[in-house]
């Protein structure tokens, strides 16, 4: 029986069948990614972007204590800050970046200084939240991270 002799030829045809399906298999794995984007009309929000860094400032420099986000129970509270006085109006949008379809919008329009959202119209994970909202035709825009358990 003859046998085969490991030498250069055979270690780099080795090397090059390995490398090979490698890149194969990292080819198709990538194939199979979600490639949502964050935003389907994203030059549009481009264009809003000076508007929303207003009202984050607006939002700064008018109140001393900042809008929260918190977990109690079995709800998100979102706390608005206690200066405000007049009826609070306008959205807020729960963002998640790993998948489009667990975002959501929730109105607001209240007197109180916190608004509550039950935790069942939530699905678990990472959550950005962003408030955009008004009090005497005043604009606010505030943003954190939440992570519903």
């Amino acid at each position: 029986m003859n046998k085969l002799k490991f030498n250069w030829g055979v270690g780099i045809t080795l090397f090059i069948i390995l490398f090979v399906g490698f890149m194969l298999t990292l080819v198709f794995k990538a194939g199979q990614q979600n490639h949502e984007l964050v935003t389907e009309n994203y030059y549009e929000k481009e264009l809003e972007f000076k508007a929303i860094l207003d009202k984050k400032e607006n939002a700064k420099n008018t109140f001393a204590e900042q809008l929260t986000c918190e977990i109690k129970k079995d709800s998100v509270i979102i706390l608005f800050p206690p200066e405000v006085n007049g009826n609070i109006t306008g959205n807020i949008y729960f963002f998640k970046p790993s998948k489009k379809a667990d975002d959501i919008t929730f109105k607001i329009n209240t007197t109180d200084h916190s608004h509550s959202i039950p935790l069942q119209q939530l699905t678990s994970g990472m959550f950005k939240v962003k408030v955009d909202w008004q009090v005497n035709k005043e604009e606010y825009y505030n943003e954190s991270t939440l992570v519903i358990p």
